[in-house]
């Protein structure tokens, strides 16, 4: 185990109560996950690099007023994954294509990673007062909105990436997808009318993006002319993918959008821990336990509830999980963006 690692055990075990992200906290991650040249590696799948982990790992950056590292993301995001020549998108997926070869995989965009990344952009510019972080930002939100957001049947949605999402007059929607909070700062920037409708249409998209026992938000939904229900295709869950939607309403304050929250909240009490996925279909619960980062996003979500006292004890035990996750970004950035606090 090298010291970066070795550090993130002793520090994460420290950690308890939500707060701000420390700045040991931030560097134990920047050094173990984030390359010299500004990479993001999932060390648990084939260290790969994927924009989304470029854009929160920038927003974490800026909001622990880390300038040099979130400019080195950003470069190493422009230079390896901004390549498409058609829009200002950027591509998903980097990793070893051949043996010995190390470039794009996968040229389809991931559009939550593109809302991130301006929003980052924006934040740096609001912190740092440099107007080509704002230019940057502007550049993918002209994209998005002329590539990735579609009106049908009254509402404005927006689609999970350029291609492959609208089969058979159908929609193919990621709630997770879905970050409000960063609408409703593109909306002071540019093009107001339009990210107030998207923001107002997304609140009510998520809420219709519901289901089981608890009303918990699907990984995927499919909508057509009947509305909406979830896209069994993919899966019946709440897990991996929905989870961010807990987060980016946290960071909203308004997770009383979920209305089964504080019931789910009180179940997981009962039972003694958080299941890493709902099948919201046949409302079953997983028996397996969920990551550190799972808990910190139900952490923050209970604080945000009002629910104090399970939200000390979520992260305690987020704290507890993590240290046995040294490898496992996906977890390990969680467990950072549930204690960011946005401008």
């Amino acid at each position: 185990m090298n010291k970066a690692a070795i550090f993130l055990v002793i520090f994460f075990s420290l950690c308890g109560v939500l707060g701000a992200v420390e700045v040991s906290e931030w560097k134990a991650f920047r050094d173990h996950f984030i390359s010299r040249d500004g990479r993001v590696i999932d060390y648990v799948n084939n260290r790969i690099t994927t924009s989304e982990g470029q854009s929160y790992a920038m927003l974490v950056a800026v909001n622990i007023d880390d300038r040099q590292t979130f400019d080195l993301l950003w470069e190493w995001t422009k230079d390896n994954l901004q390549v498409r020549t058609v829009d200002r998108l950027l591509a998903w997926k980097w990793g070893e294509r051949l043996p010995g070869t190390w470039d794009i995989i996968d040229l389809n965009n991931a559009t939550d990673a593109d809302v991130l990344t301006a929003f980052a952009l924006l934040e740096a510019d609001g912190k740092w007062h440099n107007e080509e972080y704002r230019t940057e930002a502007l550049s993918i939100m002209k994209s998005i909105q002329e590539k990735l957001v579609v009106e049908k049947w009254g509402k404005m949605f927006t689609l999970p990436g350029y291609f492959g999402f609208t089969p058979d007059n159908r929609l193919v929607i990621n709630p997770s997808y879905l970050i409000v909070p960063a609408y409703k700062k593109f909306a002071g920037h540019t093009h107001q009318e339009f990210w107030n409708i998207l923001y107002g249409d997304s609140l009510s998209i998520l809420e219709r993006s519901t289901y089981g026992k608890y009303g918990l938000p699907a990984d995927w939904v499919v909508w057509d002319p009947s509305g909406p229900q979830i896209f069994s295709e993919k899966n019946d869950l709440f897990g991996y993918e929905a989870i961010r939607v807990l987060l980016y309403l946290s960071w909203e304050h308004n997770v009383q959008l979920l209305n089964g929250l504080e019931a789910y909240l009180d179940f997981v009490a009962q039972i003694g821990y958080l299941p890493s996925t709902v099948n919201l279909s046949e409302d079953t619960i997983s028996l397996h336990d969920a990551s550190g980062g799972f808990y910190a996003v139900f952490a923050r979500a209970a604080g945000e509830a009002g629910i104090q006292d399970q939200s000390n004890s979520l992260w305690k035990k987020a704290g507890q999980k993590i240290i046995y996750e040294k490898d496992d970004y996906y977890s390990n950035i969680l467990y950072l963006l549930s204690k960011i606090k946005l401008n």
